[in-house]
């Protein structure tokens, strides 16, 4: 390759990139995640208006926080991790798929803030107040509200239950002239200079129109591509290295039993294996095939 053929796909990859970062806004994925990693205060505007406690202050804020306390338990990776200076817990996720914020989704969210957050001599009245908040696309209730507050009752009292546990779903969809339907708004907007909020405004325009904070997002989107690209090789490394070893499982139990005369249950057992993991081994070669 000619370092001219080098130079215009660089040029080319640089035209689809701005063309990109044009198309963002910041419920997109890539784009949100870098923006809140590096300004907290986005989140806490957010939390303010969705919580409607306008001197929340945020005093831990983390993006991307794994959460596993219980061995075996399934992992999960939450947007926004974060405490505020009255001790309450934040969970914030940013759902474009209705598939991806079902209830019991929010419920097993809202149950490992609670298993983060209780240490072994804790009292179980020391559980911080805690909010998992998901802001969707779409009306995920579909009954025209600009939010959704889920907390346990008492069904026969109808009164709160008082765990101090909260569920908030948020209607991306909601156009109020109120501060949810203006934050929706900004939310999902291109353009910086059609947002209500001065500050996301602000930090909207820096990335986007900015040529050092469009360096800044590019690059971030750079990194991210390449470590998937390295997860993707890595993964079709170790499927191939397995689909390796059963393949040679399979050859040696065939040559045992044609050219051994012996059973399948005896060459199993001469290798050491059970005929199932024979089975499984034949399902691993076939597979993709």
């Amino acid at each position: 390759m000619t370092e001219q053929n080098t130079l215009d796909e660089k040029g080319e990859k640089r035209q689809k990139d701005m063309k990109a970062l044009a198309g963002y806004c910041l419920m997109d994925d890539d784009f949100m995640r870098y923006v809140l990693k590096k300004n907290p205060g986005v989140s806490q505007l957010i939390l303010q208006v969705v919580t409607g406690i306008p001197d929340l202050e945020l005093t831990e804020h983390k993006t991307q926080e794994d959460m596993k306390q219980i061995t075996g338990a399934r992992s999960i990776c939450l947007d926004v991790y974060a405490t505020d200076s009255k001790g309450r817990i934040y969970d914030l996720e940013f759902q474009r798929s209705s598939a991806g914020a079902i209830p019991k989704r929010a419920r097993y969210h809202s149950s490992v803030l609670d298993i983060e957050n209780l240490d072994t001599n804790d009292q179980f009245s020391q559980l911080p107040e805690t909010f998992t908040i998901f802001i969707t696309e779409h009306d995920f209730f579909h009954q025209r509200q600009p939010f959704y507050l889920i907390d346990r009752i008492v069904h026969d009292t109808n009164e709160l239950f008082g765990d101090e546990e909260h569920i908030i779903y948020v209607n991306g969809e909601y156009t109020g002239d109120d501060e949810i339907g203006h934050l929706m708004h900004d939310l999902k907007c291109l353009e910086p200079d059609d947002m209500y909020s001065a500050y996301l405004s602000e930090i909207t325009r820096h990335y986007k129109k900015t040529e050092g904070g469009q360096e800044e997002v590019l690059s971030y989107l750079d990194e991210q591509r390449q470590k998937a690209e390295a997860k993707g090789v890595a993964k079709g490394v170790a499927k191939g290295v397995a689909k390796g070893v059963a393949l040679e499982t399979i050859n040696t139990i065939d040559f045992l039993t044609q050219k051994r005369n012996m059973s399948l249950d005896g060459a199993c057992e001469f290798m050491g294996i059970s005929p199932e993991k024979y089975h499984e081994a034949l399902e691993t070669v076939q597979s993709d095939n």
